[in-house]
């Protein structure tokens, strides 16, 4: 999806991976890996056409994987293209203090967009029995520039 702004666009990918590979080495063979690491080739494929094209982006969702910036696969796709991995550096509030695993990608000029410290994580009850889902959605801010008028 591309969001026009009348100013820069910017090209949205939601995504949803494998579960079940939350930090597994990429010579891991078994469980869920090889799927999640076939999702993420498909996913470099994606992020190659983005820089060829030259166009802002943001990749948001639910990658089942506990990225950080010294994570193999994100430092594969961060050789494809400079990336800002909103979440990285937080604790998940919502999972009592542990690892993302959704998380928001922005590259090209939306790297310059984010408003500083905007990351938010609306908390949903995990233990209530009944459970609207069982992830809490991730949110930051942009200031996509507007089209300058003559």
């Amino acid at each position: 999806m591309t969001i026009l702004t009348g100013g820069a666009d910017l090209r949205i990918l939601v995504v949803h991976f494998k579960t079940g590979c939350w930090d597994n080495p990429l010579s891991e063979k078994h469980h869920a890996c090889p799927i999640l690491f076939q999702q993420f080739r498909a996913l470099q494929e994606w992020l190659t056409q983005r820089v060829n094209n030259g166009e802002s982006f943001a990749i948001i969702g639910d990658f089942n994987r506990r990225m950080t910036r010294t994570d193999p696969l994100f430092i594969a796709l961060n050789q494809i293209a400079p990336l800002d991995l909103v979440t990285a550096g937080y604790a998940n509030p919502c999972l009592n203090g542990s690892a993302f695993i959704d998380h928001i990608l922005l590259g090209g000029s939306a790297i310059q967009w984010e408003e500083p410290g905007s990351l938010r994580v609306m908390t949903i009850p995990q233990d209530t029995g009944r459970t609207l889902s069982d992830h809490c959605p991730v949110s930051v801010t942009l200031k996509i520039p507007q089209q300058k008028t003559p």
